[in-house]
C-alpha cells in the first residue's frame, strides 16, 4: 500500500521511526511530519501565514520521502494528501504517539485529530497510541502489531466519516491481553493551575492534572489500564441526531 505516515510528536520521535522500520519492508511510504512537537493542537490549521515545508533524510531509511512541516498535524495532512505524495495514498496512519489518546482527551489531541483530516480528505485513516507509563516506552511491538493489523484489514469496511483509534498498553507482547472494542471514556481529571510568577500586572500559570481512574469496564481507558490493545471507531460529524426530534419538539414553531 501507499502509506501516509504523520504524527504530532516531531519528526525526529521514535514513535514515528518505529512504524517506518515496521512498514517499510512491505509498503510504500510518505512521511510528512510537524518540524517539533505539536502535542494538543487537535484539530487546528494554519491559514494566516504560509506554511514551510522542509525535505529530511531519514538516516536509516534513506529511500523514505519524508518531510518536516512548520505547521500543525492538520496541516502535515492536507500537504501530504494534495501535494507532497503525488497520488492519494492508500492508508493514513497518525502515530505512533507518545501517550495514551483515550476518552475526552481525543478532542485536544493532534494525533487523533491528524487521522480525522485524513477522513475528511477521503482517505482511510487510522490513530494510534502508545500508554505512557513514565520509563522506557515499547514502540517496537507497537508498531509490529500494526505491521500485522494492516495484513488483517485488507479490504475491510470502514467507520463513514471517522477512523480507527488504537492505543496500545505499555507492555511488552507477552504481557499484552489481547484487543478489545472499547467505548469512549469519559476521563475524571483532578486539574487546575499553579500561579508560577506574577510581576507588571502579569500572572503566569501552569496547568496540572491528575486522572481518577474510571470503572466503566467496556471503556478505552479501564480496557488499556486492564492490558488491553483498544480499538474505537470515532468521526468528525458532530451532529447530536438523538437530540434532533426532541429539539423539534422545543422549537416546533420556529422550525415548522
Amino acid at each position: 500500500m501507499n502509506i501516509l505516515l504523520v504524527n504530532d510528536d516531531g519528526i525526529a520521535c521514535e514513535g514515528i521511526l518505529s512504524l517506518v522500520r515496521a512498514l517499510s519492508p512491505q509498503h510504500n511510504l510518505t512521511v510528512v511530519s510537524p518540524e517539533s512537537e505539536r502535542s494538543g493542537f487537535s484539530h487546528s490549521l494554519t491559514i494566516h501565514t504560509p506554511v514551510t515545508v522542509e525535505k529530511r533524510r531519514l538516516a536509516e531509511f534513506p529511500q523514505v520521502a519524508a518531510y518536516a512541516v512548520s505547521g500543525t498535524p492538520a496541516d502535515c495532512v492536507k500537504l501530504g494528501v494534495r501535494v507532497l505524495c503525488g497520488q492519494k495514498p492508500d492508508l493514513l496512519i497518525s502515530g505512533i504517539n507518545n501517550g495514551e489518546n483515550i476518552g475526552t482527551d481525543i478532542a485536544y489531541s493532534g494525533t487523533c485529530n491528524a487521522a480525522l483530516e485524513g477522513a475528511m480528505l477521503g482517505v482511510r485513516s487510522i490513530a494510534i497510541s502508545l500508554e505512557y507509563a513514565g520509563h522506557a516506552m515499547h514502540y517496537g511491538p507497537c508498531a509490529e502489531f500494526m505491521a500485522g493489523f494492516l495484513e488483517g484489514i485488507g479490504d475491510a469496511a470502514w467507520p463513514v466519516r471517522g477512523i480507527l483509534n488504537i492505543n496500545y498498553p505499555d507492555a511488552d507482547t507477552k504481557k499484552v491481553r489481547g484487543v478489545r472494542l472499547a467505548t469512549i471514556s469519559d476521563l475524571d481529571y483532578d486539574e487546575g493551575y499553579t500561579l508560577q510568577s506574577e510581576a507588571d500586572g502579569k500572572a503566569v500559570y501552569q496547568l496540572y492534572g491528575r486522572l481518577r481512574a474510571t470503572q466503566d469496564a467496556g471503556s478505552d481507558e479501564y480496557l488499556l489500564r486492564e492490558g488491553y490493545i483498544t480499538i474505537t471507531p470515532i468521526g468528525y460529524d458532530c451532529l447530536l441526531a438523538r437530540h434532533m426530534d426532541r429539539l423539534r419538539e422545543m422549537f416546533q414553531a420556529d422550525f415548522a
